[in-house]
């Protein structure tokens, strides 16, 4: 309902995207992370969420990419 009524409302995409990363469907939670980086090309939670797909997917370096620059804008 939340989406409905804003459409790029940052805590329901990130519950989504959240929701479908635990349901193993990550074609959909990675474009939802993505859709938070068109918004927000710094926001740590999208670029989080897009390590722990590609780490989940075994794809180390790429995985590594997106932490090492969530990290960066959001050390802590």
């Amino acid at each position: 309902l939340v989406l409905i009524n804003n459409p790029v409302n940052k805590a329901a995409l990130l519950g989504k995207a959240g929701i479908y990363f635990k349901e193993a469907k990550y074609t959909e939670a990675r474009a939802l992370y993505q859709l938070l980086l068109l918004l927000n090309a710094e926001d740590s939670d999208a670029l989080n969420g897009l390590g722990r797909i590609n780490l989940a997917e075994k794809k180390m370096e790429v995985a590594a990419f997106y932490f090492d620059k969530s990290l960066a804008i959001e050390p802590n």
